[in-house]
């Protein structure tokens, strides 16, 4: 980890850049949407639609339910299971089939390639549920996809060497405050003489023991204290628990080489920046970045 600029993986359309095979990385993900039609299908309806609810809707577009205290993950069965649609309805999808990843407004849904892998190296981790996909302008059956329960959200960031912005107009800093300042937003950074890092990348530190051995998963604050909280008169005035990063979706270094050499669509992993706050400054003041 944080082997420095020659350890990075740099992503672009045509061409993939690993160094140091053997290292240990994280990536994130990035809607594939960013990088052109070849990632986009245009989803048309659900059937039944899902409700916007605490419930299903926030499960599946979180990982939890809204009224999960933190450390709890309801799970989908039951009544929930008989609410999730049996079909979504797709147009304006590429020549070459609809994405291995689809955004459907309520999580995502993945093919059944992405399943199989996953099952394989994170065997019991996730919970799928399969969706007929459609055609919506000839009605015709395309396949099956699944949609994907992603609840895996361990408290592997390290606050203390994580880089984060600043939304009140202060230079971006690492550390607990920054991070509760900018509400968890990572500061991304590019590096100024290269042609190849076409997304920025985050400067992110993970408690490695926890990291370990896992492949995709929810990025979470971590402790309970770190959650914002609401009220929501609609449901009896129940707390509402929010984690400002759980739509921060990260992988390991496998399943990234996995989607980046068999050509997924959908989800485009970029290589997170294990670095230390010194190595930022030393980088910030040779001009290296920004």
């Amino acid at each position: 980890m944080g082997g420095g600029r020659d350890s990075l993986l740099f992503f672009n359309s045509s061409q993939i850049h690993l160094v140091e095979p053997g290292a240990d990385m994280t990536y994130i993900i990035i809607p594939g949407v960013v990088d052109g039609k070849r990632h986009f299908a245009q989803v048309d309806k659900l059937e039944p639609d899902i409700e916007p609810t605490p419930w299903l809707s926030a499960m599946l577009k979180t990982g939890r339910c809204a009224f999960d205290e933190p450390g709890v993950c309801s799970k989908i069965e039951g009544d929930l299971i008989t609410s999730l649609p049996g079909k979504v309805f797709v147009s304006e999808y590429p020549q070459n089939g609809v994405p291995d990843f689809l955004d459907i407004g309520h999580g995502w849904l993945i093919s059944e390639i992405i399943k199989s892998k996953l099952a394989e190296i994170e065997p019991h981790a996730h919970d799928y549920f399969p969706i007929e996909v459609i055609d919506n302008d000839n009605g015709n059956r395309l396949h099956v996809s699944y949609i994907l329960h992603l609840h895996q959200m361990p408290d592997v960031i390290d606050h203390s060497k994580t880089f984060y912005s600043n939304r009140y107009g202060s230079d971006p800093d690492f550390g607990l405050e920054a991070a509760q300042k900018s509400d968890f937003n990572f500061q991304k950074i590019t590096f100024n003489d290269s042609c190849d890092n076409e997304f920025a990348q985050p400067l992110v530190n993970f408690n490695q023991n926890n990291v370990e051995h896992r492949h995709l998963w929810r990025g979470t604050v971590g402790h309970k204290n770190y959650y914002t909280t609401d009220i929501s008169e609609r449901y009896n005035n129940r707390i509402v628990y929010n984690d400002p990063l759980c739509r921060k979706l990260f992988v390991s270094d496998e399943f990234a080489e996995f989607i980046l050499n068999n050509d997924i669509t959908g989800w485009i992993p970029v290589k997170v920046l294990e670095e230390t706050p010194e190595w930022y400054a030393q980088q910030l003041a040779q001009g290296l970045i920004t």
